[in-house]
């Protein structure tokens, strides 16, 4: 669009010019891509990537399949660019590749499942305690 108009002082035509430029699109890419996790049973284990561009649409999919929010499974979305994906009481079906795809492009990363944990360590400490505490009580 022009605008033709006459400067003040002057009798010189002083023409306008507004450009309309397309504005530069962010591509869309991984800040962090998904990292490969390492769980114990029972524990939680939780995928995070971030992208450059704020609310994005993720899916998530666990061997190709798409998951649904529900159950152990949360997805949230944090300062509209950190994806999130928890799998709460781990199990060791829940082991094998999870993605997160986005318009055209996905990352992807395994879950490990290790055996269940126990309070071993917890108890070998209680019982060193215990036996101190007798030792310096006296008889």
């Amino acid at each position: 669009m022009a605008r033709v108009g006459f400067c003040r002082h002057s009798a010189i035509p002083v023409v306008t010019l507004y450009l309309c430029l397309p504005a530069t699109e962010i591509p869309l890419e991984f800040v962090t891509p998904l990292q490969d996790q390492e769980v114990m049973e029972k524990q939680e284990a939780t995928f995070v990537c971030e992208v450059s561009k704020p609310n994005q649409t993720a899916k998530w999919m666990r061997n190709g399949k798409e998951l649904t929010a529900g159950g152990r499974f949360e997805m949230k979305i944090e300062a509209s660019t950190r994806h999130i994906l928890t799998i709460k009481e781990a199990e060791k079906s829940d082991e094998g590749p999870y993605s997160v795809a986005f318009a055209d492009f996905a990352s992807t990363a395994s879950l490990t499942v290790t055996g269940e944990c126990h309070d071993f360590v917890a108890i070998k400490y209680e019982q060193f305690f215990y036996h101190s505490i007798l030792e310096k009580i006296p008889p």
